[in-house]
């Protein structure tokens, strides 16, 4: 007796989860946002960041073009090794144990997409990034990152590289 009793209640129980579980939506059926899958959309007017001013919106100044000397080029190339060549690699390409491990695979810097790029562009996707969390932002002390754009621009082309 007490067995079908428990039996009864526990039916009942559970024929009232059916019909409420159904006032609930299914996770599967609902739009999501998968990581790297489209672009967040830009933050409305007005609004303040809590990590400070948007980079993007206020730009560091370009350094004058006889200001890329050859002591400039030397520290990008130092800070780039300190930053950057973990994942793009000393030559650009993107090839390295740490690199092939993010999807999407990092940048090649010496593509022909890189090579159109204008030092100020250059420098703003070096700050927003593109599927990943770019670490010029957060990392890289504002007076080093046009040293780093420096050394990128002189980065062999993909072209002129035997390898291909």
């Amino acid at each position: 007796m007490r067995a079908a009793r428990a039996v009864l209640l526990l039916s009942v129980g559970l024929g009232g989860l059916v019909p409420l579980s159904s006032c609930f939506p299914r996770m599967r059926e609902q739009p999501s946002l998968r990581p790297f899958e489209r672009q967040m959309p830009a933050m409305p007017e007005g609004v303040v960041s809590r990590e400070g001013p948007d980079p993007v919106a206020t730009p560091e100044k370009a350094p004058e073009p006889d200001s890329m000397a050859t002591d400039m080029l030397g520290q990008g190339k130092l800070y780039y090794g300190y930053y950057c060549a973990m994942c793009h690699g000393e030559d650009g390409r993107g090839r390295t144990p740490v690199g092939e491990a993010y999807w999407p695979r990092p940048t090649d810097l010496t593509g022909a997409g890189v090579r159109r790029l204008t030092g100020n562009e250059l420098y703003r996707r070096m700050l927003t990034g593109t599927g990943h969390d770019p670490v010029l932002v957060s990392t890289v002390a504002r007076d080093r990152r046009w040293q780093i754009v420096a050394h990128v621009q002189t980065l062999p082309s993909k072209a002129a590289d035997p390898r291909g």
